[in-house]
């Protein structure tokens, strides 16, 4: 697993509770990160386009309602959201249901300072690989958007096993023509090899319905150009 180096890493510290932020931000230092802090949720959201965390800890004190619509707004929107952490005196439901909506943990005020830090430097590694995946996604997209829609549909049946012929056939065009497509296709993937381009096709497959699975208008547009 890689490990975020500092200069890459940013925690946004939601300050409900100032004792408890206070405290947050010193283990933030411990670890060389960043600490970006904020007075309430909405002040964070409005910032979200100009900052890119790594995780969030929302000291809510008694503000719990504020975490909880903070977290629900990340479940709907899972691929590009940081890791969450709420230190609060909870109730007991109230944190089951944080969990349950993908909050990283629920921590007490008096937490160890320790187990925290092991929380930040996990949503850092978290998001480092994110970060990664979306690159590749993001390169991937690259080619396949210089592509035609009938290139499309051969690079479909080029997964599929089919030949040259066949796909010819299909298409009722020459298999030159189709040569001609497969060795186009190659090089908008800056493939060496059919085996390599079949590859990356499917790792774009994978990688994309994954990253945008909570995105359901762009997931189902995905899926009509994959499946072309």
């Amino acid at each position: 697993m890689t490990t975020s180096t500092p200069d890459q890493v940013d925690i946004s510290v939601i300050s409900y509770d100032s004792a408890a932020a206070e405290r947050v931000k010193a283990v933030i230092q411990t670890l060389g990160f960043r600490a970006s802090e904020f007075a309430n949720t909405a002040e964070f959201l409005q910032a979200r386009n100009l900052i890119a965390p790594s995780c969030v800890v929302v000291c809510a004190g008694d503000q719990t309602d504020a975490a909880l619509e903070l977290q629900s707004q990340f479940a709907k929107q899972k691929g590009g959201c940081p890791s969450v952490v709420v230190v609060s005196e909870i109730e007991v439901r109230r944190a089951v249901k944080l969990m349950e909506l993908g909050a990283m943990t629920v921590l007490t005020n008096g937490f160890d300072q320790a187990e925290l830090a092991d929380y930040l430097a996990s949503a850092a590694e978290i998001d480092q690989e994110r970060r990664a995946i979306r690159q590749r996604v993001k390169e991937l997209e690259t080619c396949r958007e210089s592509l035609s829609d009938r290139q499309l549909k051969i690079l479909n049946m080029v997964e599929q096993g089919h030949s040259n012929r066949q796909i010819a056939n299909w298409f009722d065009l020459s298999q030159r023509t189709i040569e001609l497509e497969r060795a186009r296709l190659m090089s908008a993937f800056q493939s060496a090899s059919v085996a390599q381009l079949v590859s990356k096709w499917t790792e774009l497959r994978v990688l994309s319905k994954s990253w945008h699975s909570t995105d359901n208008t762009h997931s189902s547009q995905q899926d009509q150009v994959l499946d072309a």
